[in-house]
C-alpha cells in the first residue's frame, strides 16, 4: 500500500516542527521570527514609504497646475473675443444710428459686456479686457494708418 509506505518514510517524529509562541508585546502569534519583518515602533509608516507618496503627488501636482493655468488661460482668451465682438456689434449700432464711426469709444456710451462668470453686465468706458487692459479703438476713415505724414503730398524731399 503507497499510502503506509510514504507514512513511515515522513513520520511526525523525523520532521522537526517550530514551536508557536505568543508575542506577549503585540498579543498575536510569532512564527519563523527570521522571516517576519521587525518594525521597531510596530505601527505606521516608514521614510520610504512617506517619500515615494510625497513623490507621487508632487508629480502630479506638476502636471495638473500647468494644464489648470492654460485652461485658465483660454477660456479668459475666449471672454476676450465675446466682448470684442460685442463692441464690435455697439460699433456697428453707432454707425447705423449717426451715419459715421466713432472717434473714439467713449462716443459709445453704456455697452453690454459678459463678465468672467458669463453674466451680462452693462459697462461704460474706459471699457476693460478681461485682462484688466482698457480696449483700443483707432477710427482708420478719420487717422489713417501711418499717421498724418504717410499721406503723398506730390513733392520729392526726403
Amino acid at each position: 500500500m503507497p499510502a503506509v509506505a510514504a507514512e513511515r518514510e515522513f513520520s511526525r517524529e523525523k520532521v522537526v516542527m517550530r514551536r508557536v509562541k505568543r508575542n506577549p508585546r503585540k498579543g498575536g502569534i510569532r512564527t519563523c521570527p527570521e522571516a517576519r519583518r521587525k518594525r521597531s515602533s510596530g505601527e505606521g509608516f516608514t521614510i520610504i514609504e512617506i517619500v515615494i507618496v510625497l513623490a507621487i503627488i508632487g508629480i502630479l501636482a506638476a502636471i495638473a497646475v500647468p494644464a489648470y493655468r492654460n485652461y485658465l488661460d483660454r477660456s479668459l482668451v475666449k471672454l476676450c473675443i465675446k466682448n470684442i465682438r460685442l463692441l464690435e456689434n455697439a460699433i456697428k449700432i453707432y454707425e447705423l444710428e449717426n451715419m459715421r464711426l466713432p472717434n473714439a469709444l467713449n462716443d459709445l456710451g453704456p455697452v453690454e459686456f459678459l463678465n468672467q462668470n458669463g453674466n451680462s453686465i452693462r459697462q461704460s468706458p474706459p471699457f476693460p479686457d478681461p485682462y484688466g487692459n482698457p480696449f483700443r479703438y483707432l477710427n482708420f476713415a478719420k487717422n489713417r494708418p501711418g499717421g498724418p505724414t504717410a499721406a503723398r503730398t506730390g513733392s520729392t524731399d526726403l
